[in-house]
């Protein structure tokens, strides 16, 4: 397919060999801005047996980096012809996210041709509401389907370890974790709401005692030593 060679220039003017990965946005942004054609084509071959285009399968790899190997092997998919592993259509789906129960409010998450979808960027321990409808050839919408409710995991830190510098001490140990899973959108939520209840508890505090603040007239005061 012309459209595999335009991905195979691709990686010889950007990357130094076909082992050097290149960055999935970045080369996706460049299809979008140079080859259009050749990004309507990734967004028309549907791999039927990972129920998702070729584009979908590069956009929502866990990876942030792309290896040409794996452009490779979606290359022997559509070339394939005899495994019917791919077909296309411009029949095209869209999942809704409820954002109103109660004003049946939603707004689309995701645009593609595959008979199924990741939808990314969602917050931890939370409910959602999805739905989905087909569009034809000719723009027109068919029905929704029913709503299918989403309750997401809450997010854990990653395996806990003891620190190898200044880890443990005669009355102390120092604890290392994955930062990322604790800088979540719900968790700076939950800290900042707890640290806001700190504050006006030590303002009612400061009230009862008739203290304005930490200072040495006998208040009472939460920060630390």
């Amino acid at each position: 397919s012309r459209h595999f060679a335009v991905l195979k220039k691709i990686f010889d003017a950007l990357s130094s060999d076909d082992v050097t990965p290149l960055p999935r946005v970045d080369l996706l942004l460049h299809l979008e801005k140079k080859h259009p054609e050749t990004l309507l084509f990734l967004r028309s071959a549907v791999i039927t047996r990972e129920s998702m285009t070729v584009f979908d399968a590069i956009e929502s790899h866990d990876d942030p980096n792309v290896y040409y190997g794996e452009i490779e092997r979606y290359q022997e998919l559509v070339q394939d012809d005899s495994s019917s592993n791919v077909s296309f259509t411009r029949t095209k789906y869209v999942v809704e996210r409820c954002t109103s129960e109660r004003d049946e409010v939603h707004e689309q998450v995701w645009r593609g041709s595959a008979g199924g979808a990741m939808i990314k960027g969602l917050n931890p321990n939370s409910t959602y509401r999805f739905r989905v409808f087909a569009v034809n050839v000719d723009g027109v919408r068919g029905e929704s389907s029913d709503h299918v409710v989403v309750n997401t995991l809450c997010e854990t830190p990653g395996e806990v370890k003891v620190a190898k510098k200044g880890g443990i001490g005669p009355d102390r140990v120092r604890l290392c974790w994955n930062a990322e899973d604790l800088s979540s959108t719900a968790n700076r939520v939950a800290l900042s709401e707890r640290a806001r209840d700190a504050q006006g508890f030590q303002k009612v505090l400061a009230e009862w005692t008739g203290s304005g603040g930490s200072g040495d007239d006998g208040g009472v005061s939460l920060d630390a030593a």
